[in-house]
């Protein structure tokens, strides 16, 4: 941080390239109320941490203000209305940092967060952080801020380097005279939940053009006629019956934010069978109807947009099947404990009077 920009009051995070919405600063003292929907956006931040005196131990985040670092961190989950949720880690001190640990990043809502955090005095004139140049044909590296290093180093591919702070390491993995910066999307590794995407071509005379369609970005194709806009999503299927919300509850742990339980006073409306059911749908308890179980799966509680309960729909073809065979078994029980000990004293005992 130069010296003629001021400094901010408190710390915040920052998030831009939001579909549709504009940057949106969120102050963290006090924390927002989770889950926290982003303005103007369907996304939603479900949890938030901010650490301003980060370490890792035993390969997570943790806050040790002991040592008197300054090394501020925040990890940030998001979630967006299909029910994709990815999590960044955003240093302060290093703030083009994608990943931590050997771990690849996952951007896959292309989002760009920052943190922001009043510089304490002894670090003004020169934030600390750590920087890469390419001068006179060769590569170096400098940690400032830190006491062990202040020169730039000379650098190589391969060479692991350490930054002086949090025991932190960085591996040169690569050396790029003229970089570009692009994003890549590949399939996910084994059963890690992402987005689906649609990878499309427009062909013209001009040649072929080939885009990524993502549910929160679709695919924008510059044309003669004008641009062409194509989206990708889930399909939907239109349900027998209505839900209309007139009750949510939510019960927190003592002293926390987080959710115990929760539960909704919904009335189910059907409207070709011209029926109407009032139910109270809870975390564990769902609804049956007409083959279909309703859950109660989330929540929404924005004081700019108000309340809203998040359900999950199944539609279960074999729940005849399941009733009858537990009611199958249940006679079966019957018959072997009680109708079959009660013939046997009858037959044994048959000319007693």
């Amino acid at each position: 941080a130069s010296e003629d920009k001021e400094e901010p009051k408190k710390a915040a995070v920052i998030i831009g390239n939001i579909p549709d919405a504009p940057d949106t600063k969120i102050l963290l003292d006090p924390m927002p109320q989770l889950p926290y929907t982003i303005p103007g956006s369907e996304i939603q931040i479900t949890e938030i941490t901010y650490f301003d005196a980060a370490v890792v131990r035993e390969n997570r985040l943790v806050n040790d203000p002991s040592d008197g670092r300054f090394n501020p961190a925040v990890e940030v989950t998001f979630r967006n209305k299909s029910g994709f949720t990815e999590k960044h880690t955003k240093f302060f001190l290093f703030p083009d940092f994608e990943s931590m640990h050997g771990k690849k990043s996952s951007n896959s809502m292309d989002l760009d967060v920052s943190l922001d955090v009043p510089v304490p005095p002894q670090h003004r004139k020169e934030k600390p952080g750590f920087i890469v140049r390419f001068l006179n044909g060769e590569w170096s590296y400098q940690v400032k801020g830190s006491k062990d290093r202040s020169d730039f180093i000379k650098v190589s591919e391969g060479d692991t380097v350490s930054t002086g702070w949090m025991d932190m390491q960085i591996t040169i993995e690569s050396l790029i005279e003229h970089a570009a910066v692009s994003s890549e999307v590949v399939p996910a590794e084994g059963d890690e939940k992402q987005f689906y995407g649609a990878n499309l071509s427009l062909t013209s005379e001009e040649g072929t053009v080939t885009q990524w369609a993502l549910p929160h970005r679709p695919a924008v194709f510059t044309t003669d006629g004008g641009p062409v806009t194509a989206s990708v999503s889930i399909s939907s299927h239109k349900l027998p019956f209505a839900l209309v919300l007139n009750d949510f509850r939510k019960v927190d742990y003592p002293g926390t934010q987080e959710a115990m339980s929760f539960e909704s006073d919904v009335t189910l409306v059907d409207s070709i069978h011209n029926r109407t059911i009032s139910k109270t749908i809870k975390m564990n308890e769902p609804m049956d109807y007409a083959g279909f179980r309703i859950f109660q799966s989330s929540y929404i509680q924005d004081p700019e947009h108000g309340e809203a309960s998040v359900f999950t729909i199944a539609k279960n073809p074999g729940l005849f099947f399941q009733y009858s065979g537990a009611i199958i078994l249940t006679l079966g029980v019957l018959i072997l404990f009680y109708v079959k000990p009660l013939s046997v004293f009858t037959r044994v005992h048959g000319d007693i009077k």
